[in-house]
């Protein structure tokens, strides 16, 4: 399951992240991270016992979003031009042998540059 984990100012310098995998004894896999003086955010994606994760997070006062499908194509305004598909950084988009832009969400570490380049704004950010 991927999260968007949004950590406040006051916890940023803390080990927040390793102190929730022991306690949970469940691997986090940090997709994106953005850290910044007053807050961090980040996409996280949990395998098994995300449940566990999610609230560990939250008993500490930090703001989670599940992401079931980070990102989103309008098909009717799809034209299937494949740029997505060149600037992909984790292969999100890939070109089936008929031509057709094929799409695993499940991937998205939510870099943006798809929806940036998208010519006909079919691809949206769910959250």
């Amino acid at each position: 399951m991927k999260m968007k984990i949004q950590i406040p100012a006051n916890l940023v310098r803390k080990p927040i992240v390793s102190d929730i995998v022991l306690k949970t004894k469940v691997l986090i896999n940090l997709e994106k991270v953005n850290i910044e003086t007053n807050k961090a955010d980040m996409i996280v994606d949990v395998k098994d016992g995300w449940e566990d994760v999610k609230k560990a997070f939250e008993e500490r006062g930090i703001k989670v979003d599940l992401l079931k499908e980070p990102i989103k194509r309008r098909l009717d305004r799809c034209v299937m031009c494949g740029i997505c598909s060149m600037i992909c950084p984790v292969d999100v988009f890939k070109i089936s042998e008929n031509w057709e832009v094929k799409m695993d969400s499940s991937r998205c570490i939510i870099c943006k540059n798809c929806i940036d380049l998208c010519p006909t704004e079919s691809l949206t950010i769910d959250y």
